[in-house]
């Protein structure tokens, strides 16, 4: 597979996936950080299109640029962890950037 194939699938599987992997990850940090409120599960389902156009909005970026950063990688470092922890980094720095550029 060469550098420019791996690059696209990997985009492509990052962007779709990505921020999926993140709403699963913060419906259940938000539902313990806001002191587990009683209608927040039905409130979600109800809102679920709401959420998820957010969430594509906000986490396609930092997932397009992890799945670029993985494939640029050796496959030593190709791993769950390394992109794991690639994702985690990205996903904090690009809306800290965004929100000191737009705030300036």
């Amino acid at each position: 597979m060469s550098k420019t194939h791996r690059i696209i699938n990997n985009t492509v599987w990052f962007t779709l996936l990505g921020p999926l992997i993140g709403l699963i990850v913060a419906i259940p940090t938000i539902y313990i950080y806001t002191g587990y409120p009683s209608g927040f599960f039905r409130d979600i389902v109800r809102e679920l299109p709401f959420v998820l156009l957010i969430t594509y909005i906000w986490g396609s970026l930092p997932a397009l640029t992890t799945g670029i950063i993985i494939a640029n990688l050796t496959p030593l470092y190709q791993k769950f962890p390394f992109a794991a922890l690639i994702g985690a980094i990205t996903s904090g720095l690009l809306p800290t950037t965004l929100f000191i550029f737009w705030d300036s």
